[in-house]
This record gives structure tokens, sequence and C-alpha cells, in this order.
């Protein structure tokens, strides 16, 4: 067909008009081909195509052509309508080459959402992530897929960009609540519905794929295009580019997200939480006038070994089964008013345990017994509060915390320094000096209190400790 006519003009699609027109000519004759939105086709035809002859189209035929329109959209059909004109063309506008056409028929393109969003659309609901649907595509349509997707429920509405149009602003803002269905709209309504909900105090992602959707994609906190089907005006406009064009992925680039964010806090956490109690402890006891309750190498080995390994272990923590199902952050800190509480505390537990074991230590007269007994309670500390993060706000026997593998990390830290206190030539290097088992298990009984202090907090002092969205 190419071979034997030529394009002569071309009309790209207009999101108010909802059609696309192209002037062909063939031999003598030049025709005007539109598709559009059914209803701006209707409206813009006069006559009908009956095989090969044509006539007049009445408003009764139009309306029966429109119910049929319906009963397909409501399949979750993508309607498209087709029209013609023969035409002298003299370079016409738009509107007139669009008007007085003759009504050929439509055509229903199934587009079937993918399995697995609906499911993604419950995590994201779970997770406080409010998804809203803003298409171009006709109400009915649009809420066929929705309905079968879980995006809406019964009683719920759609609204259209007439509709929106017609409201003001304060009005528009409480129907974005709860509406999570805008059909037929344009590319500048897609962009007035982002900023009201910036407005109001949302982050807002964006995901398109075409032109039309450059506008809210810029304008959103996030936006995201689609790496298969996304025309390259919209992922200029975007930040991120997803490759499986799969709704899902971004669900779980969330999920992950988190994740990322939860084991950095934790690593960090835990960091602030052991050193601070260790200054507290070293402090504490030169402003008591004691010797070094612990010597530069203990030091060195506390920072490299039972700081560093179980920081580690804490940024690598697998996912937490239920990270999709809390509110999202509304701070930009890393640490909240609640953080600083449990640093208070567990930094004034460590350095006050290290204190009196060394103290039960010194009265022996053997600064070397004071300080294997210090040595001793602030690594037993630290492994306390590894766990106390690792288990989150739940206690550490919880089925879900158990089955994290690093909570078994602190026995192999807490087996090397049994092998340390024992074997003299380890005692020799960390000059440490032989001590009783009493005076063990007294220091060891005395840090378990951190334990203690830990399941008391999470299960008495939720509300003190741990935010809550």
């Amino acid at each position: 067909m190419r071979q034997e006519g030529k394009l002569v003009e071309e009309f790209g699609f207009d999101p108010t008009t909802k059609t696309m027109s192209v002037v062909w000519k063939e031999g003598a004759t030049t025709t005007i081909l539109t598709k559009g939105a059914p209803e701006s086709i209707l409206e813009r035809s006069t006559r009908i195509a009956m095989g090969k002859e044509e006539t007049t189209l009445s408003r009764q035929k139009k309306d029966q052509i429109f119910t049929a329109f319906e009963s397909f959209a409501k399949l979750g059909l993508r309607v498209i309508a087709l029209a013609s004109k023969k035409i002298t063309w003299n370079n016409q506008s738009r509107e007139d080459a669009e008007s007085n056409l003759t009504f050929i028929g439509f055509v229903g393109i199934a587009d079937p959402a993918r399995e697995e969003v609906g499911e993604a659309i419950r995590v994201a609901r779970d997770a406080g992530i409010a998804t809203i649907m803003i298409t171009g595509d006709n109400e009915l349509t649009a809420l066929a897929i929705a309905k079968h997707i879980g995006l809406i429920e019964r009683g719920e509405e759609v609204i259209t960009g007439a509709q929106f149009a017609g409201m003001r602003d304060e009005e528009k803002k409480r129907h974005l609540a709860t509406t999570r269905v805008f059909a037929r709209t344009t590319p500048e309504q897609k962009l007035e519905i982002v900023r009201l909900l910036q407005q109001q105090g949302h982050v807002v992602a964006v995901t398109g794929d075409g032109v039309n959707d450059a506008l809210a994609l810029k304008q959103a906190d996030v936006g995201v295009a689609m790496g298969i089907t996304g025309t390259d005006v919209a992922k200029e406009a975007a930040e991120m580019i997803v490759t499986d064009d799969n709704y899902a992925t971004i669900v779980e680039a969330v999920a992950e997200g988190r994740t990322i964010f939860d084991n950095m806090k934790s690593s960090v956490k835990y960091l602030i939480g052991c050193n601070v109690g260790e200054v507290v402890a070293i402090l504490g006891g030169a402003l008591l006038g004691w010797p070094f309750v612990l010597t530069p190498i203990q030091i060195l080995y506390v920072n490299l070994a039972t700081d560093g390994i179980p920081a580690l272990a804490l940024a690598v923590t697998p996912k937490h089964h239920a990270v999709m199902r809390r509110k999202p952050r509304t701070g930009k800190g890393l640490f909240t008013k609640f953080d600083l509480r449990w640093f208070a505390e567990v930094s004034l537990l460590t350095g006050v345990s290290t204190l009196l074991a060394f103290w039960l230590g010194w009265k022996t007269g053997n600064i070397g017994v004071a300080r294997a007994l210090a040595f001793t309670v602030v690594i037993l500390a630290q492994q306390f509060i590894f766990w106390d993060i690792a288990a989150g706000d739940r206690q550490l026997l919880n089925p879900h915390v158990l089955k994290n593998p690093w909570l078994m990390l602190p026995f192999a830290i807490m087996g090397i320094q049994v092998l340390i206190l024992f074997l003299p030539g380890l005692r020799a290097i960390f000059s440490l000096a032989p001590t009783t088992t009493q005076l063990l298990a007294v220091s060891a009984l005395i840090t378990s209190v951190m334990l203690i202090t830990t399941a008391v907090r999470k299960r008495f002092l939720r509300h003190f400790y741990y935010q809550h969205s």
C-alpha cells in the first residue's frame, strides 16, 4: 500500500481530542484516515460505512454503536474507533480535516495485566504505598482493569478528566485521598495530580512510557520510565528506568531499598552503641582515678574484631519478613529520637558493667585480672547489642528472628574470647592474668542485665523506643 500511494500530511495524537489522523493520496484520490477514542470519533462522524455503501449516521445508530463500545470496554479491552473521509486537500486545518467523517468501525485490543501485578499492589498497600492509575483510556476499560488487579474495591469511583477539570482544588485534593483511578486524562491533568499530591506532603513516584507522561515524570519525586516500551522522551524525563516494564519490579525495588537502609542503619547503630559504651567505661575509669580499664591492644582487638565483624554481618542481613508491612519513613535523618534513647541505654549499661567488672578484678590486687574481666564484659556486651539490633523490635527468640543465620556469630566471638582467657600465649598477647571461673561467671551475670533490659524494653516500653507508623 505504501508503494501505491504517499503520505501527504500527518496529525499526531492529540491528548485533548484523543485522535490522530493521516492524509493519504493514492492516484487521484486523497483520503483522511482517522483513529482515536470511540466517543471522539463518533462525535466527528456524520456518516457510516455499510459494506461498500455509506449512509447517514443517525443519533439512534450512534447510540447503538456506543452501547457496543461500552460492552467491549467493560471487558477491559482498549477500544479504538476508525473513520475516514475523501477530501480535496488544500492544507486544511486539523479541525476541518477531522470533521464530517465516515465511521468505519472499532477494534478491541486486549492488553492484560501481568499476573504478579495484583499481588504487587497488595504488597505496596501493606507498605503504606498508594497505587493510583492515571490513564488516557476510557473509564469503563480502566475500571475493568482496576477491578481485575485489585486496585479498586467495591464502592470506589472512577473520575474522568472532564470531571476532574470541573472541580476546585480543595475538591480535587479531597478526591485524591480516596480515588484510585483517573481515566481519560490529559498530560496536563497528570501533572496537576502529581503536584496536588506533593502539596499534601506525599512523596510521589510516577511510571510512564509515552510522550504524554513526560510532564508528570519530570515533576515527580521519582520518575520511572519503561525500558522496553518507553519513548526516548519519557526515559530522558525520568530518574529511573525499569528494564522489564513490570510494576512488580518497582515494588520489589522498594523492598530492597528498605532492606539496604535498614542494614546500613543497623550497622552504624551497632558501631555507635558499642564505641560510646567503651568511651563511657574508659572515661569513667579515668574520672575515678583508676588505671587504664583497657590496654591499647585490647581496644584495637575490640575495634577490629568484635566491632567490625558483627557490623559487617548486620550490613548483609537478609531481608526482614515484614519489611513491606510498615509505613514509609517520614524523616530524612538516619536516626530518630527513639534511637537516641536506645544509644543512651546500651552505652550506659556497657560502661557501667565494664567498670563493675574491672572493680571486681581489681579487688584481687591484680590489674591483669581486672582488665581480663573488663575486656570480657565489653565483648559480651557487644554481642548482646548485636542480638538486640538483629532482632529489631522483636524478642530474640521470635521464630522469624531465629531464621537469621548471623545470630550464631556472637557464639563464635565468645568462643574465641574463651581461648584468649585460658590459653597462656593469647593471654600474654593481650596482657591478661589468669582469672577464676567464679569471677568470670559474676562478670557475665552483670552483663546479662543487658539481655533482661532488652526483653523488658521490647515487651513493655515499645512506645518509648520504637517508632510505628
